[in-house]
């Protein structure tokens, strides 16, 4: 039986204007293999590596290029066009791969890349979704400060954000630790919090804290000379204030206003803060 969305060895048992005809043994009918579509010098009886998927009236027919994923794989892949019924997004191949409407789950933007997962609907069609969470392993070996990178593929303000590390396995950036604007489809460097009993993931977009200071206090530093050296912030604003102006906790901004202070580069007044003259 042919595979839908996987290579499989096939041989070259005809030809066309068009391109060979190749088939398995078990199957009475041959699929198109254009001319196009094959790679280095073939002949009438090889065996051949192909990849199957259907064409724009539904046949089957082969490439031996390397699709950007097969079925029941993960795969970044860029949004080419969004449709009434759904999407199509690009996968290396001569037609474009469906996203049903019922699948996507989210606003879709053209030109944008998301994690999809590769599957046959009912129907027998190619298809993909970004609904990927329930397929993610959590077969890691990943360890508390080990730095990975993760593709953002569900975004819950009251719970925190869901990111496949590596395209991968499962993780999450807590609400706590949530302070970028992101968006789906993200790709973003991380640090491992800790990995639970289930071995699922926590995540943070912050270094260690030693580390980090330096690099809030160098944000504030640089967004205070920006304002002609003074800013109406300071260790008395709200946490939202400084969430929305500096992307990080009011924990974080009081420890690099610390190191500013102690590095006399700051005075910090009752409703601002000063560059200190030099």
């Amino acid at each position: 039986m042919y595979k839908l969305g996987e290579f499989q060895l096939l041989t070259i048992v005809g030809k066309s204007q068009g391109g060979f005809f190749i088939k398995r043994e078990d199957e009475e009918n041959a699929v198109l293999l254009p001319f196009g579509e094959v790679i280095g010098d073939v002949e009438v009886y090889d065996e051949v590596m192909v990849f199957l998927y259907k064409d724009t009236k539904d046949r089957l027919v082969a490439t031996m290029k390397t699709p950007l994923a097969t079925v029941g794989e993960l795969a970044v892949l860029k949004v080419k066009e969004i449709v009434e019924f759904g999407a199509f997004v690009e996968i290396g191949l001569q037609r474009d791969l469906f996203v049903p409407l019922k699948e996507m789950g989210m606003n879709l933007k053209k030109g944008k890349s998301y994690l999809f997962y590769i599957y046959i609907d009912k129907s027998e069609r190619l298809c993909a979704t970004p609904r990927v969470y329930d397929h993610l392993s959590t077969d890691h070996e990943y360890k508390a400060n080990d730095q990975v990178t993760g593709t953002i593929i569900r975004i819950n303000p009251e719970v925190g954000v869901f990111v496949a590390v590596d395209n991968k396995y499962v993780g999450m950036i807590p609400k706590n630790e949530y302070f970028e604007n992101f968006e789906m489809g993200d790709t973003i460097d991380l640090r491992v919090i800790r990995v639970r009993e289930d071995k699922k993931i926590d995540l943070a977009t912050r270094k260690l804290v030693a580390d980090q200071m330096s690099v809030d206090a160098e944000k504030i530093y640089s967004r205070l000379l920006s304002q002609g050296g003074k800013l109406y912030y300071h260790d008395k604003s709200s946490p939202e204030a400084i969430k929305a102006e500096f992307q990080m906790s009011k924990k974080a901004f009081k420890r690099a206003l610390g190191r500013l202070m102690k590095n006399n580069k700051i005075e910090i007044y009752e409703d601002y803060i000063e560059k200190k003259d030099d």
